[in-house]
């Protein structure tokens, strides 16, 4: 039975094999290989073409070869026992009861040796760039994570001094209300004195007249009272008790307390439990927001496949949108490949186009009969999508024969024992390590993220929290993002929960968001240089009021 074509896996007429990808094709894939972005450079060649070149690979040139010993001579045989080659009068002189070999033999072997040896050799400088890959990825986590360690004490700091400042404010209050209440109380004491002072005055003058006139009836009627006295005038008196600063005893050991302090965990922990604040909320006139593609830090290509609604929307003080016409286009996923350019891949044709920065659809190429569903483009600028057969059965029927596509070359279909990977694989993304992130969707209200290695080999698998989805609401993941730590972030519409879990499936956190108001989150995308996430919701029956939030990573 001839062997199918390796990538559409049903035309038996197999023409063509790709140099770099080493995979057989028939014409119709050949020309989609060549059409894609990171294919077009490749060379495709007749496989008439093959075996030839096989051929040559293991050709070796023995002919003509000259003896450095021997001027004229040419090498015939290798000398087993010296390790070398030799012409005819080496034998003779030197060589003429040694162990020799035929030259083709020995170079034929020696070839395949350091064929062998280039392998591993390869092979280990792929794990040494590797291992440096992990390197400089847990540098940079780390510095990440010292450089939330100095924002934290910066805010500690701003809040401390902040507090200073309004107890420091208080006793300041307290002294100048005290120190006006004395004024106000000496003001008021000083003009009692003053008119007192009058009156004494005015009375000393009468009586040093009356002194000095020596008249009896002057003397005799001369009253000898003054109107008032000093104590009538002490209404106001001065407080007996006034204000003292002590200095408060500055403790070293309570500064912890008060300000915070560190403490070693292991590197395992380094990968804070994250948590989520909703910075600003957005309402919509779509029934659903079912895919998000960040463009800027205010902007973002928006989706609602139903309706077959595409928009540009602009997320400043208030909400404004530029509507593309999608008439008989369902977009199933889509992907950034640069700022002006997005993936789109359709729902119901099998096809991938271009989305333009100024919103023209072009297409790219299709392919039909196979539908596709998640895309993504990595940060090499490789396509990674997942496809089914059209003829496949419902979700909550038998499986589809799903498959993930790698740039049209790499086909990810069945486990080491050759049992099919996917149902149906929806979002996918790439993590730093270039760990393959997919969500697997089992049935109408359960799915499975799966993490595979580059080869396609399956790491771990993660359906849900125990504490939260149980049997009656299941584990429904949506979308998901990945962080530039290394953590994944997915969408749970099931518990209106977000997941946060490390790239060695642990369970970071997993917050619960309707008391933010995000109600069945359907899409994610991340602005990862400041922390924020951006969470599409919707699918309120009857309504077209979804949400689009923009949250904090904290």
């Amino acid at each position: 039975m001839p062997k199918p074509c390796e990538l559409c896996e049903t035309n038996t007429n197999v023409k063509w094999s790709c140099v770099q990808c080493n995979k057989y094709m028939c014409d119709q894939c050949k020309r989609i290989h060549l059409n894609t972005p990171t294919c077009a450079q490749h060379e495709v060649i007749d496989i008439k073409s093959v075996q030839a070149r096989k051929d040559d690979f293991l050709a070796v040139a023995t002919d003509n070869i000259p003896c450095k010993i021997h001027a004229r001579k040419l090498y015939c045989m290798f000398c087993q026992t010296c390790d070398k080659l030799v012409c005819p009068e080496c034998i003779s002189s030197t060589h003429r009861k040694h162990e020799l070999e035929s030259m083709d033999k020995v170079c034929e072997e020696k070839l395949k040796n350091i064929t062998t040896f280039h392998a591993k050799i390869s092979e280990q400088l792929a794990n040494c760039q590797s291992e440096n890959q992990n390197l400089q990825q847990v540098k940079i986590k780390r510095n990440l994570h010292y450089d939330e360690i100095m924002k934290k004490i910066d805010e500690s700091e701003k809040e401390i001094q902040g507090e200073l400042h309004k107890y420091a404010d208080g006793l300041r209050s307290r002294v100048t209300n005290e120190k006006q209440t004395l004024n106000e109380l000496v003001i008021t004491k000083d003009k009692q004195l003053k008119t007192f002072e009058n009156r004494l005055q005015s009375k000393c003058h009468e009586l040093e007249t009356v002194i000095e006139s020596k008249q009896g009836d002057i003397i005799v009627s001369t009253d000898l009272e003054i109107d008032g006295n000093l104590q009538d005038d002490s209404d106001n008196p001065l407080p007996n008790k006034i204000l003292e600063f002590n200095y408060g005893k500055f403790e070293t050991s309570i500064m912890g307390n008060i300000f915070g302090s560190h403490k070693s965990i292991n590197a395992s922990e380094e990968q804070l439990k994250h948590d989520f604040k909703v910075m600003k909320s957005y309402t919509t006139d779509l029934e659903s927001v079912d895919q998000l593609c960040i463009i800027n830090h205010h902007e973002s290509w928006v989706c609602n496949t139903a309706n077959q609604i595409l928009l540009k929307m602009c997320l400043d003080e208030k909400i404004s949108a530029n509507k593309i016409s999608l008439t008989g286009t369902m977009v199933s996923d889509m992907s950034r490949v640069s700022h002006n350019q997005i993936l789109l891949s359709l729902f119901e044709t099998g096809e991938v186009k271009i989305l333009t920065e100024s919103g023209v659809i072009k297409p790219l190429f299709s392919l039909a009969p196979l539908l596709t569903r998640g895309i993504h483009v990595t940060r090499n600028n490789d396509i990674i999508l997942g496809v089914r057969k059209s003829d496949g059965d419902s979700i909550d029927g038998t499986k589809f024969n799903s498959k993930i596509l790698w740039n049209l070359k790499k086909c990810i279909e069945y486990d080491e024992h050759g049992k099919r990977l996917f149902t149906l694989p929806g979002r996918i993304k790439t993590n730093f390590n270039n760990d393959i992130v997919v969500i697997d969707h089992i049935s109408g209200s359960r799915s499975r993220v799966m993490v595979l290695g580059q080869g396609g080999e399956l790491k771990w698998i993660y359906q849900g929290n125990t504490k939260i989805n149980k049997t009656d609401n299941g584990f429904r993941a949506m979308s998901l993002v990945t962080t530039s730590t290394g953590n994944i972030i997915v969408a749970d519409k099931s518990c209106n929960a977000l997941h946060v879990l490390s790239m060695s499936v642990e369970i970071l956190s997993c917050s619960i968001m309707k008391g933010q108001g995000i109600i069945f989150p359907n899409s994610l995308d991340i602005v990862d240089n400041n922390m924020q996430l951006w969470v599409g919701c919707g699918e309120r029956k009857g309504k077209s009021d979804a949400k689009i939030h923009i949250l904090k990573i904290i």
